[in-house]
């Protein structure tokens, strides 16, 4: 497992869930980004579904010691805000691929808003955010930032594709509270600033 390459890793990836979850050349800028970082990190994902960018974390995780957190209430349609459970196979299926890595890991299986004060992830250096994608959510998602430490790596899946999420972050950079690194696609990786 030590020195895994991307090519490597991405041969595990790919098996996961559906190919369009998450495409080689997002996960590569992913990889990239975390890898710079150096071992011993805090990596957070918001919105884990089927597997496939956790699968990436949890191979880094392991290869350079960082703790992980996942965040997803597995609930409402994949771009909305219902409570409706989505499939509690799909949840299921989601914990036992991680757990077979044999690697610790914490999952709040819920909303962002919803983690209690006490388990609220902090000292964050690395944030995946791909989440629910209608404005409110985003907006709830993005407050979690103000946990990453400066120069820590913020990503997003879904820019260019879902407005809200374009918008959130193109406002964040306007701002100055992050600084752009890579678009990769879909994903847009960012520098906190």
């Amino acid at each position: 497992m030590l020195d895994m390459t991307f090519e490597e890793a991405w041969k595990i990836v790919d098996k996961i869930g559906v190919w369009d979850a998450l495409v080689e050349e997002g996960a590569r800028a992913l990889w990239d980004a975390a890898v710079g970082l150096g071992p011993g990190r805090h990596f957070v994902e918001i919105g884990c579904h089927l597997g496939r960018s956790s699968t990436l974390f949890m191979l880094l995780a392991k290869q350079h010691k960082h703790s992980l957190t996942f965040i997803d209430p597995w609930a409402g349609p994949p771009f909305g805000e219902s409570d409706e459970k989505v499939s509690d196979v799909t949840a299921a299926s989601w914990f036992w691929l991680i757990r077979g890595f044999h690697y610790p890991f914490t999952l709040h299986c819920c909303r962002t808003e919803q983690i209690p004060e006490a388990n609220y992830p902090r000292g964050i250096d690395f944030i995946y955010i791909d989440g629910s994608h209608t404005e409110r959510c985003v907006e709830i998602d993005c407050r979690m930032i103000e946990e990453v430490t400066p120069g820590g790596i913020v990503a997003f899946d879904n820019y260019g594709t879902h407005p809200p999420v374009q918008a959130a972050v193109d406002r964040l950079l306007s701002l100055g509270v992050l600084k752009k690194r890579a678009l990769a696609g879909i994903v847009m990786v960012t520098e906190k600033a």
